[in-house]
């Protein structure tokens, strides 16, 4: 019964964290103008899936996934939202993962729910969160290797073995 009550705890606490969490990532994200390194993203989005699809293939060079999330959410790059909008999800969501994470290495909910809070309140990670290039996502990549390579650790099975070389090759494309 205790831990039910302190499992129920543990998420309504990881819950409101997460929300907070979004509020300082969303809270005014189009307001500022873009900034040069943003500007590169928007222009490489502007050019249109044609050209994402050349880099892709190997004809202009690697495409970062950070080209990728932005043309998603706004293909013509016009709208400082819509381009910062996705590194500001993988941020929100990199609050979770944090936990997972902790939870996994400790099995304490103190532990996951202190990780989550400070991953949320990070000037740092908040920052690059509200910025259009992939930094968050790389974040968010790099702490899911680690959760898998842990659970990989742990089971042995090969699907957490291709799960993690999947997060592992996906942050590399992020950024090279």
């Amino acid at each position: 019964l205790k831990s039910d009550v302190q499992r129920r705890l543990f998420f309504i606490a990881l819950a409101a964290t997460t929300v907070f969490a979004a509020i300082l990532r969303l809270r005014d994200l189009g307001g500022a103008s873009l900034w040069y390194d943003e500007i590169l993203t928007a222009e490489n989005v502007s050019r249109g899936p044609v050209f994402l699809l050349q880099r892709v293939m190997g004809l202009i060079g690697p495409l970062p996934l950070s080209f990728l999330f932005p043309w998603l959410a706004d293909p013509t790059g016009r709208s400082e939202f819509l381009l910062r909008l996705p590194d500001a999800l993988f941020g929100i969501m990199t609050v979770p993962l944090a936990a997972l994470a902790a939870w996994r290495l400790g099995r304490s909910y103190f532990a996951a729910f202190a990780s989550a809070m400070i991953v949320a309140v990070s000037q740092h990670l908040i920052y690059y969160s509200r910025e259009a290039r992939g930094y968050a996502l790389l974040a968010f990549l790099a702490l899911l290797a680690f959760v898998l390579l842990v659970q990989a650790l742990e089971d042995g099975r090969r699907r957490w073995w291709v799960a993690l070389a999947c997060a592992s090759i996906a942050g590399h494309y992020t950024s090279y």
